[in-house]
């Protein structure tokens, strides 16, 4: 657990969050106790791609810590999105979207 001190953002820096969390919780007594093959076995973060830029970080986040602390590449699942869809029925979904969306909003 991190110490219960209120910090201001910038002070949450990786030094501070892996010198704070109990990595005993994990059975791992300290970082350098792992190694590359350990951190490179962890289950893959996963992150929210749109239109080719990152916007957030869904699974993983203790684990980008550690593998930046160790300077080791790790898995990654993107989730793309796109702001299209050439589906042909597209149009006609987003418009009953639409429409459910307005009557469910009129009737409050």
């Amino acid at each position: 657990m991190i110490n219960s001190k209120l910090l201001p953002p910038k002070e949450y820096t990786t030094e501070f969050i892996l010198n704070n969390i109990h990595l005993e919780e994990y059975n791992i007594p300290n970082l350098s106790n792992l190694t590359k093959k350990d951190v490179q076995n962890f289950e893959p973060i996963q992150f929210i791609v749109w239109k080719d830029k990152v916007i957030g970080l869904t699974d993983g986040a203790h684990r980008v810590q550690i593998a930046h602390a160790l300077n080791v590449k790790i898995k990654a699942v993107q989730f793309k999105s796109h702001s299209y869809n050439s589906h042909p029925n597209n149009k006609e979904i987003i418009r009953l979207a639409n429409e459910i969306y307005t009557e469910v909003n009129s009737n409050k």
